[in-house]
């Protein structure tokens, strides 16, 4: 197998795009649940979810699950 040729980043132009790829087996499926929390905790989720650019539940299992 040969080694792919890694060029320094000032030789790169053009577009960069990432990938995120999911480990999680095909059968773990996604669940919906109800969650009883204050207010004021609620608001605190929405705010930091949206400072990471994420949804509520992404933000939620991320901080939950590293």
């Amino acid at each position: 197998m040969q080694t792919p040729h890694v060029l320094p980043v000032d030789h790169i132009s053009g577009e960069l795009y990432f990938v995120a790829s999911d480990a999680t087996p095909v059968e773990d499926r996604t669940m919906r649940i109800n969650l009883t929390l204050r207010e004021s905790a609620l608001r605190r989720i929405d705010e930091a979810a949206r400072e990471h650019r994420m949804s509520r539940s992404s933000y939620l299992v991320q901080r939950a699950l590293g």
